[in-house]
């Protein structure tokens, strides 16, 4: 009969206690990631903090707006520039009386205008004459009255736009909300004033 070595039962004990010790840290491990998984589920607590965090970043990666200015439409001897209305939410719009697509989105334009008449509203009048830019705002009802003469297109360069229709919605501290190349509708105004 062998005798067994009582140094190697110790040993293989002790490894054995080693691997299980091991074997439940690893899956404690586990349980652990998936717990802390599981805390970062939104409670009732949690979405507070989020928005309180998100309401406090809202709109910090946003580019500031280049301060364009120009001579007005109707009085070529006032000048309008974009910093006089920090503090306010604004659009920013490039059309011509001309433009058919700016004659067919003018309607949303103008509905817009009406019922948010806390934004203001800079149009940046392309090649166009004085006489033919007031009477298409007349035609279409369009109530704002801060237009950009820009007959050689410099402004629309500023804003980094080519062509027209296109508008840029500019939030309180004049940064870039969202920029819309072509025709926009009422309602896409509309979602990006609910980003300010």
């Amino acid at each position: 009969m062998n005798k067994s070595n009582p140094k190697l039962v110790y040993g293989l004990v002790g490894i054995a206690i080693v691997v299980l010790v091991v074997g439940i840290a690893l899956a404690g491990g586990e349980d652990s990631k998936t717990d802390s998984g599981l805390s970062l589920q939104p409670t009732e607590q949690t979405p507070t903090n989020e928005n309180a965090e998100e309401k406090s970043d809202k709109g910090a990666d946003r580019k500031p707006a280049p301060n364009i200015s120009g001579s007005d439409v109707t009085d070529p001897n006032k000048t309008i520039s974009l910093d006089d209305f920090k503090g306010k939410p604004v659009v920013v719009q490039v059309w011509a009386s001309w433009c058919p697509v700016c004659n067919e989105e003018a309607p949303d334009i103008a509905a817009f205008q009406k019922e948010n008449p806390d934004v203001a509203f800079i149009g940046v009048n392309v090649e166009d004459s004085q006489s033919d830019a007031i009477a298409y705002k007349q035609r279409h009802g369009l109530t704002h009255e801060q237009d950009i003469s820009d007959p050689d297109r410099k402004v629309e360069g500023q804003l980094g736009f080519t062509g027209q229709p296109n508008s840029m919605v500019i939030d309180e501290e004049g940064r870039i909300v969202q920029l819309f190349p072509g025709a926009v509708s009422k309602e896409q105004l509309e979602e990006a004033l609910n980003k300010i």
